[in-house]
């Protein structure tokens, strides 16, 4: 089975499955927080940039009201997106899934869709992207 089918399928499932509470998804208590890209997988090649050697600098502000500003700066030039937030389960992983209110060159998913889905590793580490569609895989920390 193809990556892209896995990931979907995986979605699929969380949208009809109930969700248990986590520690991870006791981050909400913890708002308003921003993160930041810590490092880029460039997909297909392999290549994982970090520090001074990432592409643009990007974060993402999750707000007490559920909305979110998503920035990113490159070359000098800022873009901001914006939308809703919420956190989900699926299995043991716990994900932050961003509902962009429109579309935008920031999103990074497999389906082209205006949700993307960030999985935890840690409460103050994340990873999302199109990597399984070898598409570039991004790297956020927390630092509020």
């Amino acid at each position: 089975m193809k990556p892209v089918a896995i990931l979907i399928l995986s979605f699929l499932i969380l949208s009809c499955s109930e969700s248990e509470e986590s520690e991870t998804l006791q981050l909400q208590d913890g708002l308003p927080q921003t993160w930041v890209l810590v490092s880029f997988n460039a997909g297909l090649s392999g290549e994982v940039f970090s520090g001074e050697n990432l592409p643009y600098h990007e974060s993402i502000r999750l707000n007490t009201d559920s909305t979110f500003a998503r920035t990113r700066v490159q070359d000098n030039e800022s873009t901001t997106v914006s939308g809703t937030f919420e956190y989900g389960q699926i299995s043991n992983d716990d994900f932050l899934i961003l509902h962009n209110t429109e579309e935008n060159d920031l999103i990074g998913n497999c389906t082209r869709s205006l949700e993307e889905w960030f999985v935890f590793h840690t409460p103050t580490n994340m990873l999302g992207g199109g990597l399984p569609c070898d598409r570039p895989g991004l790297g956020f920390e927390r630092i509020e």
